[in-house]
Formats: structure tokens, C-alpha cells, sequence
């Protein structure tokens, strides 16, 4: 992550919904094997083992309805997601040079003057209002509770990787004797 990745990510988390559900953290991959991979271990495994644990419990099942709408619009934006973009934009430039010094402060559209830390910090305060319906007077229990969310994000991580390489052991085990036999 660039600079500017660290500052956003910074900016971001000073935003945190307190209605998260998990601490929040991104993976970046062009592989579409990978990504499929990666949803499958961090999204659909552990969103099935929790909802087994709340049916087990007679609690309403929240996880696997939660990764069907992630999944959804994954699925949506994958093209764009996985695939690298360049834009060509000299006709963009062409056009905004030749506009008099009145017209481009009337018609501003110097992309160079996009404040992104600033872009991003908007669109989480939007999303947080109109799409969460989130309070945002809330935001200091939520960044207590994304440092609690971050402790047991890592523990449960590594338990969690710990299993799943004791599986593929004793998978690989298994195989192994079949072979041999």
C-alpha cells in the first residue's frame, strides 16, 4: 500500500461504524484464483462455522446471509476488481487547456485538485449515513470496539490457520496411506 493507501486506511479507521460486525481488512489479488480462494477461507468457512454455532445455540442465523449479499456484489464488481485500468484522457486535458481562466474556474474539472484523502473520508461518512443508517455521534465506541474486534480478528486468525493446516496434514496423511497400500 502506497502512502496514500496508509493515510486513508488511517483516516478510515478514525470513521468506524460502531455497528461492524468484525474488524475490517483488505486483501488485494488480480488472481482470480486466489480471490476465490481467499472468499472462500476468510468468508464462506467462517460465516458457516459461526451460523452452526448460533443454530447450535437457537440464536437467528446472521453470518451466511451477511457473505450472500458480500458475495453478490463481488460478483458484480469482479470484472472491475480483478482487471488493471488505464484511462486515456488527452481529449480531457485538450478541453480543459484551452478553456479561458473565467471558464475554468466556472467549469472546474482539474482532477489534480481532487483531494483523494478527503474523497474517501466523504464517501465513508456517506456510506455510513445512507446506506448503514448509522448514527455518526457513535464513532468513538466504534473505534473501541474495532481495537477489541482487532485483538480477537488475530487470534481467532491464527487458530484458525493453525486448523485448517492440521486438516490439510492430516488430509495429505490420509492420502499418503491410500498410496501406499
Amino acid at each position: 500500500m502506497g502512502h496514500l493507501g496508509v493515510i486513508i486506511n488511517t483516516r478510515a479507521r478514525e470513521l468506524v461504524s460502531p455497528k461492524a460486525v468484525w474488524y475490517g481488512f483488505t486483501i488485494l489479488t488480480t488472481n482470480k484464483h486466489v480471490y476465490i480462494t481467499l472468499n472462500w477461507l476468510l468468508h464462506y468457512i467462517p460465516a458457516s462455522i459461526v451460523d452452526s454455532a448460533l443454530f447450535l445455540t437457537g440464536s437467528k442465523l446472521r453470518l451466511l446471509k451477511i457473505y450472500k449479499k458480500v458475495k453478490s456484489l463481488t460478483s458484480v464488481l469482479s470484472y472491475f476488481l480483478l482487471n488493471d485500468w488505464k484511462f486515456e484522457d488527452e481529449n480531457t486535458l485538450s478541453l480543459y487547456n484551452s478553456l479561458s481562466s473565467t471558464d475554468k474556474v466556472l467549469f472546474n474539472f482539474d482532477m489534480s485538485l481532487v483531494d483523494n484523502t478527503e474523497l474517501i473520508i466523504m464517501w465513508t461518512l456517506g456510506l455510513r449515513r445512507y446506506i448503514i443508517k448509522d448514527d455518526l455521534n457513535n464513532t468513538e465506541y466504534g473505534i473501541k470496539k474495532q481495537f477489541w474486534l482487532k485483538i480477537v480478528h488475530y487470534i481467532l486468525t491464527a487458530l484458525y490457520l493453525y486448523l485448517i493446516f492440521k486438516l490439510f496434514r492430516f488430509v495429505f496423511s490420509i492420502f499418503n496411506l491410500l498410496i501406499n497400500v
